[in-house]
């Protein structure tokens, strides 16, 4: 039996605002960042939480459909279905999610999907 984590180290489910033309997904466990790995700051000298737009059409495509049909056992989809979904905050998003090494490991965007899809779902 795994034991639980208690409330204050969880990470926080994605939020989601409903916006002209989409939906807005802020990460409250990722930081924007540029491509060489600093937090991109605030007017505030704050790291800039994630936030990405999810366009209306994006969750209503047949294709992406079939690439999330493809995912099981199938981590090849994956930059595919990301780039369905976030199109132009592609590279943001991978910015975000890159490890101290540069990295964007297959584990943090399979995560990152994962996290992304799950804000959608309200249980």
């Amino acid at each position: 039996m795994t034991a639980k984590k208690p409330a204050d180290r969880q990470t926080k489910k994605p939020t989601v605002r409903t916006v002209d033309g989409g939906r807005e997904v802020t990460f409250h466990n990722l930081v924007e960042k540029d491509r060489a790995g600093n937090a991109i700051l605030d007017a505030e000298e704050k790291p800039t939480k994630l936030k990405v737009l999810v366009a209306d059409q994006s969750l209503d495509d047949w294709e992406l459909l079939e690439e999330l049909g493809k995912l099981d056992g199938n981590p090849t989809m994956l930059p595919s279905v990301l780039n369905r979904l976030v199109g132009d905050q592609y590279m943001s998003v991978l910015n975000a999610i890159r490890n101290e090494s540069g990295r964007v490991t297959i584990t943090d965007g399979d995560k990152f999907i994962q996290q992304l899809l799950g804000a959608f779902n309200p249980s």
